[in-house]
């Protein structure tokens, strides 16, 4: 495992080995196995939500064409340091937003959006996230995104506190802190809504670990 496992940045830290629960750990191990497993190789591929681009790096030489978006400037600016991209003419990297993304139909062979990414992305514009994804995935190709499933409270509340900050609330979908922060939770049942209201009609969802679910859509 690199340096960083967690390509996501807490109320201005940055999120690292150090700071991850042995249950988010394991998570970030089983994303890597079914990423190696399950992405074909050259493939132009999109990660929605890319942070400093440690799933790129991990997928940049089985991929012909690789672009990562995130609306966060300093996780990109490491991304481009990380990811050597001067060196790497088949890797580009945009700030962008996952509810409008800026590229034509149907352009991609394979979209990732790993580590609740879309969990961190809040109320209707989660289906307006899927809906981008699903208008920019060729026919028949897969969208792969990765969630916390209603058994990672503990999980989650621990990695908060491993970066001080304070849990403030948890209800039967989030965990609040004080910096304003929240993260979602999802039960089978509410990412097969999510997923059907975008406009998905094929949903394969797994348990990749006893934290999370991966899901795979057309």
């Amino acid at each position: 495992m690199g340096k960083d496992v967690y390509s996501q940045e807490i109320g201005h830290r940055i999120i690292t080995n150090e700071y991850l629960p042995e249950s988010i750990r394991k998570w970030a191990d089983a994303e890597k196995k079914f990423l190696r497993d399950n992405v074909e190789q050259d493939t132009t591929l999109l990660d929605v939500g890319c942070g400093h681009g440690r799933h790129i790096q991990l997928l940049k030489s089985a991929c012909r064409k690789l672009i990562g978006i995130d609306h966060n400037d300093s996780m990109l600016e490491r991304a481009v340091t990380e990811l050597d991209i001067r060196n790497n003419d088949h890797i580009s990297l945009l700030l962008a937003d996952a509810t409008a993304l800026p590229f034509i139909d149907s352009i991609f062979d394979t979209i990732i959006c790993i580590s609740n990414t879309l969990g961190n992305i809040y109320g209707n514009s989660q289906i307006k996230a899927l809906e981008e994804m699903k208008r920019t995935i060729k026919k028949n190709r897969q969208v792969i995104v990765s969630l916390y499933s209603e058994n990672a409270v503990s999980a989650q509340k621990d990695l908060y506190k491993n970066v001080g900050l304070k849990v403030e609330k948890v209800d039967s979908d989030f965990v609040y802190t004080n910096l304003g922060f929240k993260s979602e939770r999802f039960t089978r049942r509410k990412i097969h809504n999510l997923f059907s209201l975008a406009g998905y009609t094929s949903i394969d969802i797994k348990e990749l670990t006893d934290i999370s679910y991966i899901v795979t859509a057309n």
